[in-house]
């Protein structure tokens, strides 16, 4: 569903005409609502029936936030955002741990932050 929505945002650089842009805009809003939905829906499940897992692979926390802010830049962009990643140079560049986890709750409070009436002009990831 994000490549969907990526890929949407990516179509609506394009030219379109105003009829094309309006199906464009309904599909990209539903489809967050979509993704928003199915994400919190799979989550419940798993946390009523005790099965919530978390992997705990090697994976590269900057190429983790580069995609993240890639992804949900041009949304951001189009709310008038600058959306920036950074991480640390303290922090060690492969962890461990559960990367479409830690994934999903940065998109989640991205989300969240540039759906918020009060918010910044800038958001960093």
């Amino acid at each position: 569903m994000n490549a969907v929505l990526g890929m949407s945002d990516m179509l609506s650089e394009g030219e379109l005409n105003v009829e094309q842009r309006h199906y464009l805009d309904i599909i990209r809003s539903n489809g967050v609502i979509l993704l928003d939905l199915i994400n919190d829906i799979l989550d419940l499940a798993k946390i009523e029936s005790g099965q919530l897992s978390f992997e705990e692979v090697d994976f590269d926390i900057r190429e983790l936030v580069d995609t993240v802010a890639e992804t949900m830049g041009l949304r951001a962009h189009q709310k008038h955002l600058e959306l920036t990643g950074h991480v640390d140079s303290d922090v060690p560049r492969t962890l461990v741990g559960d990367p479409l986890r830690l994934r999903q709750v940065i998109v989640n409070l991205l989300a969240t932050r540039s759906n918020s009436p009060a918010r910044a002009e800038s958001c960093s990831v």
